[in-house]
């Protein structure tokens, strides 16, 4: 069951991934743009022709989701070794 801890760590960081993606991005279009910019077909396909502006969302996004996910991998980690993923 501690699918469902994960799940729960997951929208309990919902603030947290807003505050880090406001310091990353600024603002809500900066961040779609660089996720249409990390989907790309030509991104996917030549990922060496990125211009400096699209290494830029690249490594951004990069780091928002590496910190949104260790946010969550770290409190499931606590969580579990304090014996409170048993409940889930």
């Amino acid at each position: 069951m501690s699918g469902l801890l994960l799940i729960a760590l997951a929208m309990a960081n919902v603030p947290v991934y807003r505050l880090v993606g406001r310091r990353l991005f600024g603002s809500w279009g900066q961040f779609v743009n660089a996720v249409k910019v990390w989907g790309s077909a030509e991104s996917l396909a030549n990922p060496w022709s990125a211009t400096a502006e699209e290494s830029t969302a690249d490594t951004r996004l990069g780091i928002f989701l590496a910190c949104s996910a260790g946010a969550v991998l770290v409190e499931f980690l606590l969580l579990s070794r304090l014996g409170f993923g048993a409940g889930f």
